[in-house]
């Protein structure tokens, strides 16, 4: 759904309504890929947050049309990112759940005290539903059932409107309300179309739709003709702060090219669209934004043609890297059919090495340990492994990561 036709370091400049200019510095390339996720083919819709000591990071794991999951990854300066240990969390389950197609992602994270509460898309028995679970680490979660259809927290009946299906939520705890922007998809003619909804809870769980002043009882609609969201707006990133509420979203001018826009309200009812620099009003291209307040200015994690790239805004120019490469002298090599694993440590620290299966599980830890600087081997006993193909990761330290498929025969 996303496209990216290019992705350039390049400054992006708008004016925000009783905002002052803010400057976007966009890395020159992806933070994190397939080179860090090499078993997911289509990385998309990252969700991060501020978590002491650094940042994290849950996003979309696409396999084509058959399977959609949801992976972990953490990072000290939101720029160098390593995966969590679980490669893959809240599989879909089969069934009647609204999940129960194998289809499931685009989450929407709260830190609320000690607990982690995650919002998402389900495809089930209809094409989209919103479930809820919550978690105390960023990687067990727990779903909870909601009384929408097939156990959803959310559905098409809850929301009242055409929609076909509901998607990509973002939610604000704002007091001891939640509120959550999110994307409808509807069919006018032979054509889908997005725009955004609302809605507000006391618990995350219950939730009642609030009509919103765009046409349809959306809470942003369709820009102009010839502006960069004249299709449809989906994909919200929800900030609040003293100022009100910022939102970063997707517009289309058709359903081949995305680009990011941005809108501000005093209440996040009323929204005012803002003019940016970009190609046909908006800010920069790309898709699936997830935007977070850093002191003065925005922190912003969107999708790309090969990634997830960062912006920042307000932060000072000239500060982000390029495309991070693995630290030198750390690395797994290929792993052979002899199940002969060797790696190589820069320097003494904590190495861990585990295998996945193909669904992102892990089966079998063969290193966790101190060690020394130099070359490591390991022999992998396969014999209670089904044929087929897995992954391992090495990590050393806090800050290497490596991952490279391995075939079982």
């Amino acid at each position: 759904m996303n496209k990216c036709p290019g992705i350039a370091a390049l400054m992006m400049v708008f004016c925000a309504q009783g905002f002052a200019q803010v400057d976007w510095d966009v890395t020159e390339g992806p933070v994190f890929g397939t080179e860090q996720d090499p078993a997911t083919p289509d990385i998309y819709g990252p969700m991060v947050i501020k978590a002491a000591p650094g940042y994290k990071m849950w996003y979309t794991r696409r396999n084509g049309d058959t399977t959609e999951n949801i992976g972990y990854a953490v990072s000290a300066d939101g720029v160098t990112w390593e995966l969590g240990d679980s490669l893959a969390m809240l599989p879909a389950t089969d069934g009647t759940r609204f999940d129960s197609k194998k289809k499931l992602g685009q989450p929407a994270v709260v830190q609320d005290g000690d607990t982690l509460r995650m919002w998402y898309w389900g495809n089930g028995p209809q094409i989209g539903n919103i479930g809820y679970a919550w978690s105390l680490d960023g990687e067990e979660w727990t779903k909870v059932d909601g009384a929408g259809t097939g156990k959803s927290v959310y559905d098409r009946t809850m929301d009242g409107s055409a929609a076909l299906a509901l998607t990509t939520p973002t939610v604000v705890k704002d007091g001891s309300t939640y509120r959550m922007w999110y994307s409808r998809l509807t069919l006018a003619g032979s054509a889908f179309h997005f725009a955004i909804g609302y809605a507000t809870s006391p618990d995350g769980r219950a939730w009642t739709n609030v009509a919103g002043p765009a046409a349809g009882g959306n809470m942003l609609g369709s820009g102009a003709s010839g502006k960069f969201d004249s299709h449809g707006t989906a994909f919200p990133s929800v900030v609040k702060d003293g100022d009100g509420f910022h939102m970063f979203y997707v517009g289309y001018d058709d359903l081949d090219s995305s680009r990011i826009g941005y809108a501000t309200s005093p209440d996040g009812l009323a929204w005012t669209k803002v003019e940016g620099k970009g190609p046909m009003g908006s800010l920069l291209e790309g898709g699936s934004p997830s935007v977070i307040k850093s002191g003065p200015g925005f922190m912003m994690w969107f999708t790309g043609k090969d990634g997830v790239y960062l912006a920042t805004s307000g932060l000072g120019t000239g500060v982000l890297p390029g495309k991070p490469a693995y630290a030198g002298g750390n690395r797994l090599h290929p792993v052979g059919s002899a199940m002969d694993i060797s790696y190589s440590v820069s320097g003494r620290g904590f190495v861990s090495l585990a295998v996945f299966d193909s669904r992102g599980r892990k089966v079998r830890t063969l290193v966790g340990e101190f060690q020394s600087p130099g070359s490591h081997s390991v022999r992998l006993d396969a014999k209670s492994l089904s044929q087929g193909l897995y992954f391992c990761r090495l990590k050393v330290g806090g800050g290497f990561s490596q991952t490279l498929k391995m075939p079982v025969p």
